[in-house]
């Protein structure tokens, strides 16, 4: 009968992963909940707004990365992107220290592959379509 019940168990879980979907990237408010959880690399994906110049380094900048109620203060020093720019849609590799998220990566093209339904639908909401 244990034989029996652990495999029930088994099998429910294994149905359980087999139908999450992965995902690539955390929106804004989930990065920073999960910052104060966990310290580790994540990608973020949001829409860049707000770039300056960094004030703490020559080739550096700030910009701001926002989902619909969040943003997240991101620092990145080096050269961004040729087609960053403020409504443009990005996904951000880094790490937080405090309250900023340092940013190792920027990427600006992507496939909807690596996005649930509900991450593409809102994107749809931001007027964002992402294609194959």
């Amino acid at each position: 009968m244990k034989i029996f019940r652990y495999s029930i168990i088994f099998l429910y879980c294994l149905t359980l992963s087999a139908f999450a979907s992965p995902r690539y990237f955390l929106f804004p408010g989930e990065a920073i909940e999960f910052s104060s959880k966990y310290d580790q690399n994540l990608n973020i994906f949001g829409i860049v707004n707000s770039i300056k110049s960094s004030d703490n380094s020559e080739i550096g900048y700030e910009f701001k990365l926002l989902d619909r109620s969040n943003s997240v203060t991101v620092i990145y020093d080096s050269y961004l992107p040729e087609l960053f720019g403020p409504g443009i849609p990005a996904v951000i590799s880094g790490k937080f220290k405090n309250d900023i998220f340092v940013a190792t990566t920027i990427l600006l093209e992507f496939s909807s592959d690596f996005f649930p339904e509900a991450a593409l639908n809102e994107l749809k909401s931001y007027g964002v379509m992402i294609e194959n």
